[in-house]
């Protein structure tokens, strides 16, 4: 027992240490240090970089080193603005406040709602999304308005007929004021981006409190009907459990009564710790990046049918949810996909027969790759959810959204490798602008002096879950 007491006192000893050392660094400027839980050890992480430091020595090395004097400076430039994007997110964003007020509300709405998907008030800018799945049930999802993102591009006119487009990014403008007028009368895009704080039952059906539940119920002091009465129970929970544990139906044909409810319960115990697993385990589908717990995630929003772009994928009102960073370089990837493959656009030409007068590029397997990252085999024909490609189309009963626009796992896999490449291209040479902002870059691989262009794209609207 002393032994006990004596780990549990290291371990808490650790933790006020490691709060110490946190509350020096942050009052040194570095606020996008972070404390994190790896397995039982607490350890420092750099949001910047990436990067775990597991000792006080390693942080310090680590903030005095060349790699995040580099990624600092474009964070500079980028993300520490007067006006910073309000998330924190674990992978880009450090600036959100996770005490704000975002909670999920169950049940039905107070007062009355239309026959569409969403009711929105524009006087407080509040808006109510039916058919969410919310506790492992169909709900409401209250969300406020926060601020609107302005996307933009930068041109590269190569010759007369052939356009690169550089880079592409979303400036945060928050509500807005009389200085952003020309931003904010860009297009609306049809899509939005709501925010939540994560919680490991968001957005799924939370098969680990099921298991919880009943592994709680205390079956075992039912008296003489303990035999009948649990397994019944049991047999409910299996069949709800047969598409995803092959365990626990053998059991039931194998065991006698006695040792079925044994087994079973040594079944269940192991399938609770298997999804205790995988909660922990939940990774960003674009980054493949874990999901921190607290920490600020997004998904996508329909705002023409105001439904969940997941929606129109199943209807339990599943939604995936993402990274709020990862989630807006994805969106800003559909933009750029969608552009270069529009015949009225920006778009590449492979062959071009007549060159004008300026250098060759310098490194052909540049420029074979850069031609690559400029093509697409499946156009791009709106912005969709990168894990289940939903768009959050308007559905008749329980018909889902066709598939005939499905992109192919491996071409979505390059996708999603674009879009980190791009982004790490972006933090080498963001563009600079008076705004905080994150965006993606493609370089051209050309010298010469070309003419460049910016030109405004659409303006995105970000909500926020709100109490």
């Amino acid at each position: 027992m002393s032994e006990l007491v004596e780990k549990n006192s290291n371990v808490d000893l650790r933790e006020k240490a490691a709060s110490v050392t946190l509350r020096e660094v942050h009052s040194q400027g570095h606020t996008y240090v972070d404390l994190r839980n790896v397995g039982k050890r607490i350890i420092f992480c750099c949001t910047l970089c990436r990067a775990d430091c597991f000792s006080d020595s390693a942080l310090f090395d680590h903030l005095n080193g060349k790699v995040h004097a580099r990624r600092y400076a474009a964070a500079e430039v980028t993300l520490m603005g007067p006006l910073p994007w309000p998330f924190n997110d674990g992978v880009l964003f450090f600036t959100g406040n996770n005490s704000c007020d975002r909670l999920l509300t169950n049940g039905n709405s107070n007062g009355s709602m239309d026959t569409k998907n969403s009711l929105i008030d524009d006087r407080d800018q509040r808006m109510v999304i039916r058919d969410v799945l919310l506790n492992n049930e169909l709900s409401t999802l209250k969300v406020r308005f926060i601020g609107h993102g302005h996307i933009a591009v930068r041109d590269i006119e190569i010759d007369a007929c052939n356009k690169w487009l550089s880079r592409i990014w979303c400036a945060w403008l928050g509500e807005g004021d009389d200085c952003d007028k020309d931003m904010l009368s860009a297009p609306k895009s049809d899509f939005s981006i709501i925010t939540f704080s994560y919680t490991y039952d968001l957005g799924v059906i939370c098969k680990l409190k099921v298991l919880e539940n009943f592994l709680s119920s205390g079956c075992h002091s039912e008296g003489e009907d303990y035999g009948s009465s649990c397994k019944k129970r049991r047999k409910s929970l299996l069949e709800y459990y047969s598409g995803t544990s092959d365990c626990a139906p053998k059991t039931v044909v194998s065991a006698s009564d006695g040792e079925y409810d044994r087994l079973s319960t040594r079944a269940l115990r192991k399938e609770l710790r298997k999804q205790k697993q995988l909660v922990a385990e939940r990774m960003c589908d674009i980054c493949l990046q874990p999901i921190i717990p607290q920490k600020d995630v997004a998904t996508l929003f329909n705002s023409k049918t105001g439904r969940l772009a997941c929606s129109s994928r199943n209807t339990k009102g599943a939604f995936h949810v993402f990274h709020t960073s990862c989630l807006i370089h994805w969106i800003l990837l559909c933009e750029f996909e969608m552009l270069i493959n529009n015949p009225n656009g920006m778009k590449r030409n492979k062959g071009r027969k007549n060159p004008v007068s300026r250098k060759e590029y310098k490194d052909q397997r540049l420029a074979s790759q850069a031609s690559n990252w400029m093509t697409t085999e499946t156009p791009f024909s709106s912005v969709f959810c990168p894990e289940c490609q939903g768009t959050g189309v308007d559905i008749k009963g329980d018909e889902l959204e066709k598939e005939r626009c499905t992109i192919p796992l491996s071409e979505m896999f390059h996708h999603k490798i674009k879009a980190s490449e791009s982004h790490k291209a972006w933090m080498k040479s963001p563009e600079l602008i008076d705004r905080c902002s994150t965006g993606l870059h493609f370089p051209c691989g050309a010298e010469g002096d070309f003419q460049e262009i910016v030109n405004p794209l659409k303006l995105i609207r970000f909500y926020r879950a709100e109490e």
